[in-house]
């Protein structure tokens, strides 16, 4: 493998190169050979040399193996900006837009991450912004849950979850205004780590987890303990407004291979073009077992102008409506009196109706 690239420092003086290869690996800068090694580990080895801020180098890396390789260096200087130097900024500004949140270090498969706090004191950072300029936008990258303890004096919070090389131009739409947001969470946040079921249960280790929550694993476990999560799973909302309204089912029983269709009119009220993410949760009346009071079984996104109203249809079908049952092995749907629950949100529920599953 042969990489090259153009490296212009930002700053003069020693750069700590750090290198880790199973295999050969060889350095150039400028056609001079400044590291070479055939490593049987992957302990890192440093290396330094001087580089003048502002001039351009050929870095050519070579890497004979089959395993992996790594270059890396600790450059002169700090790479924060002094508190003070930012506070000034931020006082001095219109508006503030903070991008933070976690990196594919902290928050990826095989290695747990070691709390739901921010990494490397950002929460200290969004306190002195948010402090030093109300009109503080936070704009979070990650893919899953954090601590957000200064959610609520945030004016704007944004979620971009990771949006891979599009991303900027993405991002900037929505700060803009030129697109308008629609997305809902498919996660709830908690408010704190405490809160969620593995930790509360004491059903978290590194060998096996027995999820002692039994079927009340997410947002299920949230709502079954009373829990105000910090953003509840559904939330979302967007640049303008939207009006739930005439809620219909097709039938108000059904029996055997039936279906029932959910119909539901939305309107948009606001001054802006936008998507509503309609969500529909079930619950069962009368089950025979404990079943979560809401479970999500349906969705539909529609997309309207101003004043504006549309109509999303979702789909229940037998097997929506069943629970696995432990004695016959099997999805059972119990006859009875059932309830549609249609709303933005788990917590935001507009509309409900009830309809008879019969034998």
């Amino acid at each position: 493998v042969t990489l090259i690239a153009t490296i212009e420092p930002l700053e003069s003086g020693t750069h700590t190169l750090k290198f880790s290869a199973l295999g050969e690996l060889m350095l150039r800068i400028d056609g001079k050979t400044v590291y070479s090694a055939s490593r049987e580990d992957l302990s890192i080895q440093e290396h330094g040399v001087e580089l003048e801020a502002g001039r351009q180098y050929q870095f050519e890396l070579l890497y004979e193996g089959n395993q992996q390789f790594m270059l890396g260096w600790a450059a002169p200087g700090s790479l924060y900006t002094d508190r003070e130097e930012y506070m000034a900024a931020a006082r001095a500004a219109d508006a503030v837009i903070y991008f933070g949140g976690l990196s594919h270090a902290d928050d990826r498969e095989s290695q747990d991450r070691a709390s739901m706090m921010l990494p490397n004191l950002q929460d200290s950072v969004i306190d002195d912004l948010l402090t030093a300029n109300p009109s503080t936008v936070v704009f979070m990258i990650g893919g899953s849950a954090v601590e957000m303890p200064w959610a609520d004096r945030a004016s704007t919070l944004v979620w971009g979850w990771y949006g891979g090389m599009e991303a900027g131009h993405a991002y900037a739409d929505i700060l803009f205004g030129d697109s308008n947001p629609s997305g809902k969470l498919p996660i709830t946040m908690p408010a704190r780590l405490e809160d969620t079921a593995p930790i509360a249960l004491d059903d978290y280790n590194a060998k096996e987890s027995l999820y002692k929550e039994g079927v009340f694993i997410g947002y299920r476990w949230f709502e079954q303990q009373q829990l105000k999560p910090l953003f509840h799973f559904g939330h979302g909302l967007s640049y303008t407004t939207f009006k739930y309204d005439a809620i219909r089912l097709s039938q108000p029983a059904i029996s055997g291979a039936d279906e029932l269709e959910v119909r539901v009119k939305v309107t948009n009220t606001g001054a802006r073009a936008g998507a509503e993410v309609v969500q529909l949760y079930v619950q069962d009346i009368a089950a025979s077992v404990e079943r979560p009071a809401k479970e999500l079984k349906g969705f539909g996104k529609v997309f309207l102008q101003p004043g504006e109203t549309g109509e999303v249809v979702m789909t229940l079908n037998r097997r929506d409506l069943s629970f696995w049952d432990v004695n016959s092995n099997d999805w059972l749907a119990e006859p009875g009196a059932f309830r549609v629950h249609v709303g933005a949100s788990i917590a935001d529920i507009k509309l409900t109706a009830d309809f008879e599953l019969a034998r």
